[in-house]
């Protein structure tokens, strides 16, 4: 059997585009689903709900400041047992 999810917005596409469209409807206090295909959507959407700063063109309402101790770090990103797993790494 298929569950049925009650969601005020569904976003299909975990792309930039249809993640920070998700974002902003969560923002506004919507339920919102995000449909997503594939590895790298799941990648984009886990990667940016982890960040806890604004930098550059990723803005965050409910993290509007720059993290100083992130700057010359990247999130690297592995999966393992099915899951994601993120650490902010110096290259």
């Amino acid at each position: 059997m298929v569950p049925i999810v009650d969601t005020d917005v569904l976003v299909i596409g975990g792309g930039g585009a249809g993640a920070r469209a998700a974002l902003s409807a969560a923002e506004s206090g919507a339920r919102v689903m995000l449909a997503l295909k594939g590895l790298l959507g799941r990648l984009v959407v886990t990667a940016a709900r982890a960040r806890r700063e604004s930098r550059g063109s990723h803005y965050r309402a409910d993290f509007p400041a720059t993290d100083a101790a992130a700057r010359g770090k990247s999130l690297v990103a592995r999966q393992a047992e099915g899951r994601l797993e993120l650490a902010l790494t110096a290259l």
